[in-house]
């Protein structure tokens, strides 16, 4: 039984801890600095407040910490919100927004948008052409974020009439008045496809697994855009199965991370396996911890060495859970996070400094509204359940 917290001192300094935001601040300092743990006592709010003192490890310092983790729904105004869609191919742009292009509403879409600053901005395109409404695509960014010279890659997905298709387009957001397609042509490309995943690699692009209407792929393609071609990596080491619908980031400048998907044999499947795509070298990711559900649809993105995956399907339902793969230490943890968006699949997520974003999704019967919901990951390791089933 946790000992009896007792108040042990209050902060008199009302000019520096004033505004219940730098209140909040300190105390997420102390538990991150100290062996014994100092967190406010009461809810939120401005003026003097108390603290306690909490042992480490005890179920009411855990229980502090994990009241930090909360989701937060951003309702853009209807002036600047997108309408809701599924299975959005997304992409950094320039620090602080994202752009979603396609996916599923009623039909298949051909949409442009850019989020930034809590709304969405729809964008006109300039330019001979524009691709045509798909599903199921990847937008990979490539280029400094910080300086905002940024290209984005939009390739494949499903097309009404056609199926999978193929076709390469580069995209540059001038602004928020102008956007410029252009359809790029490649001797030798990768076989068309959807479901696939693409990540940014050495100033370019690569392209892992997916399927077409036949079958799926558990292949590596690369794209340089000077010169402008595509090369199939020559990869050993076994490999994933061939999957569609799997989440792929990238850890550092070289190594990506697979994780799960939709296999036709083995149907849900909740692997990992690193690439190193410099040496084109495959490895199984073993993983203690929580144990990781069979899941597809789901978004991923990484952060300081981890990869945080949001929702997804399990063959049985939508899922609202919050998981991090910590690759250092090889465990799943299982984050527990107060107010979460409703289950949901076909999503996009990404990370703007430490907050996640997540963009989309599906309800089972229809795509979510526009909205979007973000929560701090700064500190994982205050929102982990260890036993839980992931």
């Amino acid at each position: 039984m946790p000992a009896k917290r007792k108040p042990i001192l209050d902060l008199g300094l009302r000019s520096a801890f004033s505004r219940g935001l730098e209140i909040q601040k300190a105390a997420k300092r102390a538990i991150a600095l100290s062996s014994r743990k100092l967190v406010p006592e009461g809810g939120g709010g401005g003026g003097l407040r108390r603290f306690i003192l909490l042992a480490a490890g005890s179920p009411a310092e855990a229980a502090a910490r994990r009241a930090m983790a909360r989701w937060e729904r951003i309702k853009p105004p209807s002036t600047a919100a997108m309408p809701g869609v599924s299975f959005p191919a997304s992409a950094l742009n320039a620090a602080g927004s994202v752009v979603l292009f396609s996916g599923q509403r009623r039909g298949l879409s051909a949409g442009l948008w850019l989020f930034r600053g809590g709304e969405f901005v729809e964008l006109p395109a300039t330019g001979p052409s524009w691709p045509a409404a798909r599903t199921q695509a990847s937008l990979t960014g490539v280029g400094s974020l910080e300086s905002g010279e940024r290209t984005l890659y939009l390739f494949g997905g499903y097309a009404v009439n056609v199926g999978a298709v193929g076709d390469l387009w580069e995209l540059v957001v001038l602004d928020e008045e102008s956007s410029r397609w252009r359809q790029l042509e490649c001797d030798a490309p990768p076989p068309p496809r959807y479901g696939h995943s693409s990540v940014e690699f050495h100033g370019g692009v690569a392209v892992f697994g997916g399927q077409d209407d036949e079958r799926q792929f558990s292949d590596v393609w690369t794209f340089s855009p000077a010169p402008q071609s595509w090369a199939e990596v020559a990869t050993s080491g076994g490999g994933p199965s061939p999957r569609t619908r799997h989440s792929a980031t990238m850890l550092d400048e070289d190594n990506m991370l697979v994780v799960g998907g939709f296999s036709r044999n083995d149907r849900y499947l909740n692997d990992a396996h690193l690439l190193n795509l410099k040496a084109g070298v495959w490895s199984a990711l073993p993983l203690a911890g929580a144990p990781l559900a069979g899941i597809a649809q789901h978004a991923a993105a990484a952060r300081d060495g981890r990869v945080f995956l949001f929702g997804g399907f399990d063959g049985t339902r939508n899922r609202n859970d919050l998981i991090v793969i910590d690759v250092n230490d090889k465990r799943v943890h299982l984050l527990n996070c107060q107010n979460p968006p409703e289950p949901r699949s076909r999503i996009s997520a990404h990370f703007l400094d430490s907050k996640l974003y997540v963009f989309g999704g599906f309800d089972g019967g229809k795509p979510h509204g526009g909205d979007v919901f973000s929560i701090d990951c700064s500190d994982p390791s205050a929102m982990a359940e260890e036993d839980a089933q992931a």
